[in-house]
């Protein structure tokens, strides 16, 4: 049972763990698991993509701050009887703000539990999310994380299927351009990255000791220190990891089985492209 500590217990590092997958069924939530078997991690699970609004708003804020910096010195050296309509604190101040909220909610609420390594893992964030993180933390550690997308949409496809109403074609549909966009993102702006790990789904799976010894590396963690029987145990959505002989009984689906109207959610050009640049091919 892990204990509820003082924060002033255990200091949140400033070396944060962001694990941003290319959509759903990509496999974050394996490598979320595998950091958390240590027992100085906690990677934080999604937030609905919470900070694609909150840091485009800081950083328009930021700017703000920045474009009106003259009315606060005015107000410092000159006083109160000025022009200083737009008035705010620095941007440096801001910055501060910023780093103090996100290590608040996942560094502080993780310390409290022991942890001083923290992060997340998200499924709707893309690089430019990632270098706004970046900004906030130099010494940030950042997981990208893709898969074959025929393999993403017939794993969503399941989900469709497995009786219960709670996924949809169109959330489908969804996942698919956060596939695409955030894909491309990274593509273009990885040279950016101060400490940038880029993985395939396929590869971990193939060879999973080889990614735990570079992921470990990576993250300046002892491979000893991590459950390698992670990569062994299958979990599924609906058993909330409380079972270990739960049978999975939705539909199994070949690529051959998509019908046309499917298959051209996944042949357009862009995705094509994108899927290229990855090492995927796609083909029926």
């Amino acid at each position: 049972m892990i204990g509820l500590l003082s924060s002033q217990d255990v200091s949140p590092t400033n070396a944060p763990i962001f694990i941003l997958a290319s959509g759903q069924r990509c496999g974050s939530t394996l490598i979320q698991r595998l950091l958390n078997s240590h027992s100085n991690v906690l990677i934080w699970g999604e937030q609905l993509g919470h900070l694609n609004n909150f840091l485009p708003e800081y950083n328009r804020l930021r700017a703000w701050c920045d474009q009106y910096a003259s009315h606060r010195d005015m107000y410092v050296t000159k006083g109160y009887d000025h022009f200083l309509a737009n008035m705010m604190p620095s941007g440096e101040q801001l910055d501060d703000v910023v780093v103090a909220y996100l290590t608040t909610l996942f560094g502080i609420s993780a310390a409290q539990l022991g942890k001083s390594i923290w992060g997340f893992k998200e499924v709707r964030y893309d690089a430019n999310v990632a270098i706004s993180l970046q900004n906030c933390f130099p010494h940030a550690r950042f997981i990208h994380l893709t898969r074959h997308i025929v393999d993403c949409f017939i794993s969503l496809k399941r989900w469709e299927l497995d009786g219960t109403g709670s996924w949809n074609r169109e959330w489908t549909i969804f996942a698919l351009k956060h596939w695409v966009r955030i894909n491309a993102s990274f593509r273009v702006d990885n040279a950016r990255f101060l400490h940038l790990l880029q993985v395939r789904y396929e590869d971990l799976v193939a060879d999973p000791h080889t990614f735990l010894r570079t992921l470990a590396e990576f993250l300046g963690l002892a491979v000893a220190d991590l459950d390698q029987n992670i990569f062994g145990r299958r979990l599924y959505d609906w058993d909330n990891g409380s079972s270990d002989d739960v049978v999975d009984t939705r539909p199994q689906i070949r690529p051959l089985d998509l019908d046309s109207e499917e298959r051209a959610l996944l042949l357009d050009e862009q995705t094509l492209e994108i899927a290229a640049a990855y090492g995927y091919q796609v083909t029926f």
